[in-house]
């Protein structure tokens, strides 16, 4: 491992400029082989399954930097913990709101990581080096088989993607539409992202564009996530929904009944009590499945 990693669990952390700050990039998004959480089946202190599993993570590991962000309240909760005994620890302010005021908040956070990295002994970024790390990171991509399509939604899970992407496949289902937060959907595109005039004309670009183009559930209005996914049910057609959120993500359960009521399609919620999935959620999985073939 890079000895300058930097840890995170959210797409509104750009990875071309924790790279650019001599940072190995290292989204989180679910317990793994590499980076194992402690399985313990009921949520305490207010806080969500994956929270506390990300904290054990942070306190398995040596990372030379961890990013947090407000984007949610158990996350929020687990960096203050975190802050109490550990130096390595930036948590950064992401405004629900998508007015010009909020984007400029945002750049703002954006260039006080960029001093945080270079204090963890990271080397002050370049427009450059930006700009050489966005052309580098491409976000991941679902192999689409012949299978019933279905639209996968959500944040973070209890098994590593692949592993999850394999247990629909093997109950007949492959993922037509990634609206995972660490998927397609949460990745903006950065092919016409160019340099600035300056370092800070070339942060705040790179801000704008993660600012402008992340469709995510948490934003107020969050009509472009809509918009985004009438588009992707358009064009993909997929035979029902899948929303994968842990116990307690308050996010994802009210956007579960206005997803349910606002498509008519079969939805199924997946709700994670632990780091792993359970048998009660592969038999509901298997059920919402032959609905979908039957519909």
């Amino acid at each position: 491992m890079n000895p300058l990693t930097a840890a995170y669990s959210s797409p509104w952390v750009p990875a071309p400029l924790v790279k650019a700050c001599g940072f190995t990039p290292l989204p989180i998004y679910s317990p793994s082989d590499e980076y194992p959480a402690a399985n313990e089946p009921v949520p305490t202190e207010g806080r969500c399954p994956w929270s506390r599993a990300f904290e054990d993570m942070i306190e398995q590991s040596e990372f030379a930097a961890v990013i947090m962000t407000t984007t949610c309240d158990q996350m929020r909760r687990t960096a203050e913990l975190l802050e109490q005994d550990r130096g390595d620890i930036i948590t950064l302010t992401v405004p629900s709101t998508t007015s010009i005021s909020s984007m400029r908040l945002y750049q703002s956070e954006l260039r006080r990581l960029a001093s945080f990295l270079t204090s963890r002994s990271g080397t002050p970024p370049t427009s450059g080096a930006i700009l050489g790390a966005a052309a580098s990171i491409r976000p991941r991509a679902s192999q689409k088989a012949a299978r019933t399509p279905v639209c996968l939604l959500g944040s973070h899970l209890p098994v590593p993607f692949d592993v999850f992407e394999a247990i629909l496949e093997e109950h007949g289902a492959c993922i037509a539409i990634d609206g995972m937060e660490a998927g397609p959907a949460f990745a903006p595109s950065l092919d016409d992202f160019t340099e600035g005039a300056s370092l800070e004309g070339t942060i705040n670009a790179l801000g704008e564009a993660y600012f402008s183009q992340i469709k995510d559930s948490f934003s107020r209005p969050n009509s472009a996530f809509y918009r985004w996914l009438s588009l992707e049910l358009k064009s993909a057609a997929p035979k029902g929904i899948i929303i994968a959120r842990n116990c307690w993500c308050d996010k994802w359960a009210i956007e579960g009944i206005r997803i349910r009521e606002w498509t008519g399609l079969p939805t199924l919620e997946l709700e994670f009590t632990s780091g792993e999935l359970s048998v009660s959620a592969i038999s509901r999985l298997e059920a919402f499945m032959e609905t979908c073939r039957n519909d």
